[in-house]
């Protein structure tokens, strides 16, 4: 195909409801009036995501209320919402995904943790022609080497981030005449992918040796 911070649980719903916002534009609707929209989430509810992923689910489960209490989407299609655990492993995000898409019949996917499981759902997204909403997985190559007109990202990407952290890290380094710069990441995609950017920023805002 060619074309991984926590929050309060109300600045996630209501982030979220924006979202949903969104795909009511983005999606077509059913014909019948009361037909119930179908909507995925999916995160890593076991292992080092679990509680970031835990508040991602409340803060969603109360845009779906709101939503469903004036209707559901365009006040006319509740939305009924099926989540799964992808455990943070690629290969079982795309077991899940694929399950919600041709069993559950969902329209749309919301969620990841991982940016390595962001961007194995990102494929089956494109094959099945599913809108997917990384809300939390935000690997520059989900948008940007490996672009989907089916995946829209939400959160500022690896790229925005490490370049945010040079400008800041680069003015403390001419301040305090720092010479030494040393890194440590996690070993998968988000953090490989955030140091690499950094590196190259700071090469240019800041030389050092590293």
């Amino acid at each position: 195909m060619k074309e991984g911070r926590e929050f309060g649980i109300r600045g996630i719903s209501t982030s979220i409801a924006l979202i949903l916002v969104a795909i009511i534009f983005s999606l077509p609707f059913p014909a019948s009036a009361d037909e119930p929209y179908h909507l995925g989430h999916q995160m890593m509810f076991t292992g080092t995501g679990a509680v970031m992923s835990r508040e991602c689910r409340e803060g969603l489960e109360l845009a779906v209320e709101e939503i469903n209490k004036q209707g559901g989407f365009l006040g006319k299609h509740p939305i009924k919402l099926f989540v799964r655990d992808d455990l943070g492993k690629p290969d079982i995000g795309v077991r899940e995904a694929k399950d919600l898409i041709l069993r559950d019949k969902v329209r749309a996917i919301v969620g990841t943790y991982s940016s390595a499981v962001g961007l194995a759902i990102e494929e089956v997204c494109y094959e099945y022609k599913v809108l997917h909403i990384p809300a939390n997985s935000n690997t520059e190559a989900m948008t940007v080497d490996n672009y989907s007109p089916y995946t829209y990202m939400v959160v500022p990407n690896t790229y925005m981030q490490a370049n945010a952290q040079a400008i800041a890290i680069a003015k403390l380094a001419k301040q305090k005449n720092w010479k030494t710069m040393v890194t440590i990441g996690q070993d998968y995609e988000w953090a490989q992918n955030t140091t690499r950017a950094f590196l190259g920023f700071m090469e240019k805002l800041a030389p050092t040796s590293r």
